[in-house]
């Protein structure tokens, strides 16, 4: 699938409801850039650096299924977020 908003979440969701599955993610892109802020930066209230992000940053391959990092203090951990 691709790596485009709707990608990233659809990869994340099968990651987590089916821990064993291999997902790719094919995209020649190496940054994303938020369309729904495009408006946003033609009205003043963000710059272009606010709406681009580097996929390598946001996709993530090392995080098990079900956790996310919580920042404690000066330390991060990991969280189930399942229920």
């Amino acid at each position: 699938m691709g790596a485009g908003l709707s990608g990233i979440a659809l990869a994340a969701k099968l990651r987590r409801d089916m821990p064993n599955a291999k997902v790719i993610l094919v995209d020649k892109d190496e940054k994303f850039y938020y369309q729904p802020g495009f408006t946003l930066i033609a009205v003043g209230i963000y710059e272009a650096s606010d709406v681009v992000y580097e996929k390598k940053r946001i996709i993530s391959r090392k995080e098990p299924s079900g956790y996310a990092k919580k920042r404690i203090g000066n330390k991060a951990r990991s969280q189930s977020t399942r229920p």
